[in-house]
């Protein structure tokens, strides 16, 4: 269980450090070409409409809990 517990970190550890490296470059190339600030705008109007449909359906089932009662 040890053993296969090390080779699990070490291999955690080992993908860290790749995801770090790949990271930086794609971070150059979005912040050189401009492409993150769509990227940023792309995901925060993902996430409003993720909230809107959230809100929009607690009040649909808040409607329904109190016909219910």
């Amino acid at each position: 269980m040890k053993k296969l517990l090390t080779l699990f970190m070490v291999l955690l550890l080992s993908m860290r450090q790749l995801a770090a490296q790949s990271s930086n470059t794609m971070e150059e190339y979005m912040y050189s070409s401009g492409k993150i600030w769509v990227a940023i705008t792309v995901l925060g109007i993902i996430l409003v409409f993720i909230f809107i449909y959230l809100w929009r359906m607690d009040k649909k089932l808040d409607r329904m809990e109190k016909d219910l009662h």
